[in-house]
């Protein structure tokens, strides 16, 4: 996802990753990777009300320096 947002990849190409973690199951091992699948979806959305508590969140976690390279206007 961070690859496609830098590349500036047209959303489709992240819809399929989207569409997979959608379908992962509630589990807490992976509630990290499907909480910054969330966080890209608002991203490549324009939603940015969400992407910005979703990041907000992640950094609370500890894991700041995985999405601090994402710029929300």
């Amino acid at each position: 996802m961070n690859c496609c947002y830098h590349q500036h990849a047209d959303k489709s190409y992240a819809e399929s990753t989207f569409k997979f973690l959608q379908e992962l199951p509630v589990d807490p091992a992976i509630g990290l990777e499907k909480l910054i699948g969330k966080f890209y979806q608002a991203v490549f959305s324009g939603d940015e009300q969400k992407a910005r508590s979703l990041k907000s969140i992640i950094q609370d976690c500890g894991y700041a320096s995985i999405i601090d390279d994402i710029e929300i206007d």
